[in-house]
């Protein structure tokens, strides 16, 4: 994973996501070892939800067959629960996953390679 190094809005104040392998959110639940639960949206199609930890370890939990597309905006969606964590993507359930710890509260972006911009956000 590397951290945002350019974002970019649109004229109409827009998402779009151009020439980047993968973009997401991140929920720690560890602060000491820094450890979370990524998920991570890709231009090859797929949205991995994986462990992440303090070393950039990548570990893959499950993986879905729906991604994003590049230069076009979607919409996404974290809902989180105690444990309980819910993600979608353009208004369709990508991924219900049970978190091995309570989150921590923090909630990061992932941003790998390319160029994004990420809008809207609110708690």
């Amino acid at each position: 994973m590397a951290p945002l190094k350019w974002a970019v809005v649109d004229a109409d104040g827009r998402l779009r996501l151009e020439r980047w392998s993968g973009i997401g959110v991140y929920v720690e639940q560890n602060a000491e070892a820094h450890r979370g639960t990524g998920i991570i949206l890709e231009t090859r199609g797929c949205t991995e939800t994986a462990t992440i930890d303090n070393n950039a370890s990548f570990t893959l939990v499950h993986r879905a067959e729906i991604g994003v597309e590049s230069g076009k905006a979607h919409p996404f969606r974290l809902l989180l629960r105690r444990t309980m964590l819910e993600f979608y993507l353009d208004n369709l359930l990508v991924q219900c996953h049970s978190l091995p710890e309570r989150p921590t509260g923090v909630i990061g972006l992932i941003f790998e390679s390319g160029q994004a911009v990420f809008e809207d956000l609110r708690a």
